[in-house]
């Protein structure tokens, strides 16, 4: 379930933006562990919490 998932919201969003790519790097260079969500997966629940924030504002 989650690759299909994981497959639409590449579909849609397919570019690796900006901020991502600093996020990334910051991690590497600071020495964090990888994130354990996919890019797309992080998007996802970027989106819920932006639509969250918006409904309970």
């Amino acid at each position: 379930m989650m690759k299909q998932m994981n497959s639409y919201i590449d579909s849609v969003f397919n570019k690796q933006d900006d901020l991502l790519e600093e996020v990334l790097s910051s991690i590497n260079v600071n020495g964090l562990p990888s994130i354990s969500v996919s890019p797309s997966s992080g998007k996802l629940l970027t989106m819920f919490i932006l639509f969250q924030v918006q409904k309970t504002s």
